[in-house]
């Protein structure tokens, strides 16, 4: 069947915005998976509009999210991708809030400093400890394409004694995921006003304040801990020594910068860095949803030893790593000129 992909827009003082996102198919009753989701982000567009914010606001309702595979959302940043390249510094999908026994929130994101996270969720809601997970290709995280810097989703965990997710990756961990039984008395309404309130703080967060919280070092870090990571796990069959070399001139153009002073070095940097921690194929095409590590591209010969494989299947995976290598090089490139050519606008 045809679907519909509603979106609200509010218009800030400059061009650039924050994209919202939260999907409305669901199975079965799907209350809280993920009508919630679509009540908190109509009442995070209703306070907005009552506010000038400098950057916008688009809130959309993405449909395909689960049979489609996120076909919804991957659809639009086909069809807006000029668009979000060009303007949208920041995303924030909501999937799952307001749900019983789910205490706990987290987060999972790429670029965010951790102390704007803590600091909106503590204001919040006093919760003293903050998971923040490395972000992931699911939930309708299609946007690693164009070159938007920030990208966050929300983690909600049930508390103890059944703390954690049930194995249930929706519906705030709870049992009743993706079943006929997620109903509306699996909804807590306090939780969903906490929830939404929280949304709202950190969307005006990244809608309103002058420099973008983007920490290039905790995502060089990061970087620099998987490249390490993967090596331990192939030994020397495999070159690493571009890459390392490439994350040397990287940390060199980033020294003791905070975030970025304007916009566009925000979405030069910072966008093209996001693409490069979250994606392995180029800013046209999308990864498939399974979970496999931060730099995709690198992890691809994680366990794989020259003496464990037929030499035409180590060619093959030492081809595919050679050309990964290339573009995690390429993009370093881009990234430290951008930097250098515009030095002063960076703080």
């Amino acid at each position: 069947m045809r679907l519909q992909i509603p979106v609200a827009e509010l218009a800030g003082e400059t061009p650039e915005y924050v994209l919202v996102g939260s999907h409305y198919d669901s199975w079965d009753y799907g209350v809280t998976d993920n009508a919630t989701g679509n009540a908190a982000v109509l009442e995070l567009a209703r306070v907005l509009s009552q506010k000038q914010l400098r950057r916008g606001v688009k809130i959309a309702w993405w449909p395909a999210h689960s049979n489609g595979r996120y076909a919804g959302s991957t659809w639009y940043c086909d069809e807006q991708f000029e668009d979000l390249d060009a303007r949208c510094v920041a995303l924030v999908n909501m999937d799952s809030p307001g749900c019983m026994g789910a205490q706990e929130i987290g987060f999972s994101t790429s670029g965010v400093a951790g102390d704007t996270l803590g600091d909106i969720l503590r204001r919040c809601t006093g919760q003293a400890e903050v998971v923040i997970r490395p972000l992931g290709r699911g939930s309708d995280l299609s946007f690693f394409g164009p070159r938007i810097p920030i990208q966050v989703s929300f983690d909600f965990y049930q508390t103890p004694p059944n703390r954690g997710r049930w194995h249930c990756a929706g519906s705030g961990g709870g049992w009743w995921w993706h079943s006929v039984e997620d109903t509306m008395d699996k909804v807590d309404p306090q939780l969903l006003m906490r929830d939404t309130r929280v949304l709202v703080e950190l969307v005006k967060e990244f809608a309103d304040e002058a420099h973008l919280p983007f920490d290039a070092a905790g995502c060089l870090a990061q970087m620099r801990d998987t490249v390490a990571d993967i090596r331990t796990h192939c030994g020397d069959d495999f070159d690493f020594a571009p890459v390392e070399r490439a994350l040397e001139e990287l940390d060199k153009a980033c020294a003791r910068r905070i975030c970025f002073s304007s916009d566009r070095q925000a979405k030069e940097a910072g966008g093209r860095l996001t693409r490069l921690l979250c994606s392995a194929c180029d800013e046209y095409h999308f990864d498939n949803t399974f979970a496999v590590g931060l730099l995709p591209g690198l992890q691809l010969v994680r366990g794989k030893h020259r003496n464990d494989l037929p030499p035409q299947e180590f060619l093959y995976w030492r081809t595919a790593f050679r050309r990964q290598v290339n573009r995690f090089v390429s993009e370093c490139t881009s990234i430290v000129q951008a930097l250098n050519s515009d030095a002063d606008s960076v703080v």
